[in-house]
């Protein structure tokens, strides 16, 4: 399936970004396609036969005790959305960032824990894009906005 032919198909109200990218379960999902159009845009590199890190996650119960299989979007510093795809050392995460304008994956990188405090964090592709436009606006505010620095004690 082409760009255009997905684009179509949203624009028409035929199918759903969570159809087309095989975000929701086949037996679930409630478009206007009826799932003939299910993971149609599924991340995946059909000439090699190679399939993505992200494609395994569907299958990754999430734990308390790890991020791998969270969806996130980053500080506004970074601007990055994506999804944790494994954790090669403990508090040292490899997370794969995805394109904001087509549904295809950008770049993995190892991030430490300590650098995402300020993330967001989902449990599912569906939540991470239901807040992806009010996202950007706030990153786009915090980035207008100086910080705000606290007055010094007054240690007299």
């Amino acid at each position: 399936m082409t760009l255009t032919d997905a684009l179509d198909l949203l624009d028409g109200n035929i199918c759903t970004p969570g159809c087309l990218l095989a975000a929701d379960p086949p037996t679930t999902c409630t478009c206007r396609c009826q799932a003939t159009h299910h993971g149609a845009l599924r991340l995946t590199a059909p000439t090699t036969g190679r399939t993505y890190r992200t494609d395994t996650l569907a299958d990754t119960p999430l734990t308390p005790h790890s991020l791998v299989g969270s969806f996130f979007h980053s500080d506004h510093t970074r601007g990055w959305q994506g999804v944790v795809v494994a954790e090669p050392h403990p508090g040292t995460y490899l997370v794969e960032t995805f394109s904001w304008l087509i549904p295809d994956s950008v770049s993995q990188k190892l991030v430490h824990l300590d650098d995402m405090h300020d993330w967001s964090f989902y449990d599912d592709a569906k939540w991470l894009s239901a807040n992806s436009d009010s996202m950007q606006a706030r990153w786009e505010r915090q980035r207008q906005d100086p910080p705000v620095t606290p007055p010094p004690l007054n240690t007299a």
